[in-house]
């Protein structure tokens, strides 16, 4: 009776085997690559006229599961913003563009489904701490095209900003690496100047590759 005892837990705990290694592999920190094309503009009552520019974040992340829902994924970027405006009141065409390029870490927390073939949906949220690397403004019109830093066109600009970033995605499973594609909306919380309340918006469409 006390050799079969010992072979049905033994027997029990071998079929058990592969189930927790899964599970203490799913509890491991994972990495990744990020970028994303961006649509940046102001908002704020000082930001009218303001109109969307083109710009690229690329970077890199760390995700930590805490659930098999949540996980912590902190990240690591070069991200490109601003805006442009065009004024026709003179008679010319005058486009006027600015530049501010950010080293910017989003500190998201990802709620997603359990991981299947097909892969699934995620959602995420949390701040977006941002410091400023540096900022031009540039103008052209009438055949003239002229650029000077922030500081010497007289715009101040804030060395930190801070964002509440939320978006929606889905990712693909490749083998033990996964592909994914998303959107997100990064709503700046601070004023850009101590002069002016004008605030960043970036409305980001990316995509990342987990290893």
């Amino acid at each position: 009776m006390r050799i079969r005892i010992v072979a049905i837990v033994a027997s029990a705990a071998l079929a058990a085997a592969p189930q927790a290694r899964a599970q203490s592999t799913a509890k491991h920190a994972t990495f990744g690559v990020i970028g994303a094309v961006n649509l940046t503009t102001f908002g704020g009552s000082d930001a009218a006229g303001a109109e969307n520019k083109v710009g690229f974040s690329a970077g890199m992340f760390a995700r930590v599961p805490m659930t098999e829902v949540w996980s912590f994924q902190p990240e690591l970027e070069y991200a490109m913003k601003g805006a442009e405006e065009t004024d026709n009141s003179s008679g010319t065409s005058v486009k006027a563009s600015v530049d501010i390029s950010y080293i910017e870490m989003p500190l998201l927390l990802r709620a997603a489904a359990p991981e299947s073939p097909n892969g699934g949906l995620y959602a995420e949220f949390g701040p977006a701490l941002a410091a400023k690397l540096d900022c031009t403004v540039s103008g052209s019109g009438g055949g003239l095209t002229v650029s000077f830093s922030c500081n010497d066109a007289g715009a101040k600009i804030k060395s930190f900003d801070l964002g509440a970033m939320a978006g929606l995605g889905y990712e693909f499973p490749i083998g033990r690496q996964a592909l994914s594609i998303g959107v997100r909306y990064n709503y700046g919380l601070l004023e850009l100047a101590s002069d002016a309340n004008t605030k960043n918006r970036a409305l980001q469409f990316l995509g990342g590759f987990r290893f």
